[in-house]
């Protein structure tokens, strides 16, 4: 047995954990940072993790493996083939299948169902709605999951919002530790996830270079899928008056975000994270639902939002930098509703419906406990 670090509940610590999840320069790193973040607390339950891959690059394959897991590579003909799966972990009693995928395949009519025929306890992490899901989880951690509706069978549990982000650990500690003053911006930080799809980082670096006077710290943070790195070293050269800081790829995120006033990001999971740790975020959107969600948080005064990658200049970058940066009011009121959105625990709740849901019990006949 193995206590909960939410809150002292006990639960058996035995099992199989299969992550049906991939990251690459398409989709971005989001989906495996938050099936690595979930497969590394199962792991200290004493549940064994497996991560099933298709399209996956051999770097992040490794990473997995030094963290534990074991990886298998799916051919891509059957990377979304129910029975295939189901297969590969037949003889793992009442395994979990975690499947963190926008793939249509994952949200037909009859796939999540024929995988619970199987045995298989199944979570979908997911940001859509328009489908039914036969899952006996459904974790969707973004703010707008408030405002839509899910059609559902019976037995599946909805997670939905910001009580169930996701973050490391340090994200909680920051969260708890007493608010810094961020009401006169002085060190900025710049991240566009793991790929920047959209090559914002780039233009960010344009915009903040026109500012008078310029900030006296600027952190730029790429992830190991961003694909213009070169391209990014020569202009940070050239704008050297910013003393930029070029970051690659870090494990300090939760650090450089608590020596940030003011970030400038995408509406992916760093909102979250900068939400949780209080700093206060100016948000370009790299994809339609990223575009949803900041809207919603700039009119429910969580964040900034300036608009979407294809309809902002380096002018309305630079120009609603300037504008937060001289209104300590707004910073501060982002601040503190940032923290009020995500307190850091997310991961401890998602966990506790998790463990409580793969106990050992056998599938058919069992209802999950919805009382956390």
């Amino acid at each position: 047995m193995r206590t909960d670090r939410a809150g002292g509940r006990r639960f058996k610590a035995q099992g199989w954990a299969y992550f049906r999840v991939d990251a690459n320069a398409r989709i971005g790193s989001g989906h495996l940072a938050r099936c690595r973040l979930l497969a590394g607390e199962l792991m200290r339950h004493g549940i064994r993790c497996t991560f099933l891959i298709e399209s996956t690059p051999e770097s992040l394959r490794r990473s997995l493996e030094a963290e534990g897991h074991p990886v298998v590579r799916l051919p891509p003909e059957r990377s979304v083939d129910a029975e295939y799966l189901a297969e590969t972990f037949a003889s793992d009693g009442f395994p979990l299948l975690v499947v963190d995928s926008d793939a249509p395949e994952f949200y037909e009519a009859n796939w999540q169902q024929s995988i619970r025929t199987r045995g298989i306890w199944l979570m979908m992490m997911t940001f859509r709605h328009d489908c039914h899901f036969s899952a006996d989880l459904v974790l969707n951690q973004n703010l707008l999951a408030l405002y839509q509706r899910y059609s559902t069978e019976p037995h599946a549990e909805l997670l939905l919002g910001p009580r169930y982000a996701m973050l490391a650990d340090e994200f909680r500690h920051l969260h708890d530790a007493p608010l810094r003053d961020r009401s006169k911006p002085r060190s900025l930080l710049v991240t566009f996830g793991g790929a920047d799809r959209q090559n914002l980082t780039l233009r960010v670096m344009d915009a903040l270079a026109q500012l008078e006077p310029p900030p006296e710290r600027v952190m730029v943070i790429v992830g190991s899928l961003y694909a213009r790195l070169p391209e990014l070293r020569v202009l940070l050269s050239e704008i050297g008056h910013l003393n930029p800081e070029l970051v690659i790829d870090t494990k300090r995120m939760p650090d450089l975000m608590s020596e940030a006033d003011l970030a400038i990001s995408s509406g992916g999971l760093t909102a979250w994270e900068l939400a949780c740790a209080g700093v206060p975020n100016v948000i370009v959107s790299s994809s339609e639902r990223e575009r949803q969600t900041a809207m919603l948080l700039h009119r429910e005064g969580l964040a900034c939002f300036v608009g979407h990658h294809d309809q902002v200049s380096r002018d309305d970058i630079g120009h609603a930098v300037r504008q937060l940066g001289s209104n300590p009011a707004r910073l501060r009121a982002l601040c503190a509703a940032g923290r009020r959105l995500v307190d850091g625990r997310g991961l401890d709740r998602v966990i506790a419906k998790v463990l409580r849901a793969v106990e050992g019990r056998p599938k058919e006949g069992c209802d999950i406990d919805s009382r956390a």
